[in-house]
């Protein structure tokens, strides 16, 4: 009869983890966030320069195009965003200028 005790702590962890984030959701939406996004950029960030970084230079140890492939990721990135960012938020103002015949 006791043999299911054993599943109560791993699926407790989660469910107060899920009541934590709701909890914090609710209350404090933007610090949640805030610390949501910093954490996985972070993350992002240290699996570049501890995995993907050293992964690229192992196929190109005399770095011909590693660092150069590094900052047209970058770049690539950055005008998406770029061109997202504005589209997204000037999106209402281009219409009236779209009706102008």
């Amino acid at each position: 009869g006791m043999t299911g005790w054993g599943v109560i702590p791993a699926v407790a962890q989660p469910f107060a983890a899920l009541m934590g984030y709701l909890f914090l959701a609710h209350y404090m939406n933007d610090i949640a966030y805030a610390i949501m996004f910093g954490v996985v950029a972070g993350m992002m960030v240290i699996v570049s320069v501890k995995e993907l970084l050293p992964a690229a230079r192992r196929y190109d140890p005399h770095d011909v195009v590693a660092t150069l492939s590094l900052f047209t990721g970058m770049f690539v990135v950055a005008i998406s965003l770029f061109f997202l960012h504005e589209h997204h938020d000037h999106g209402d103002e281009h219409h009236g200028d779209e009706h102008h015949e």
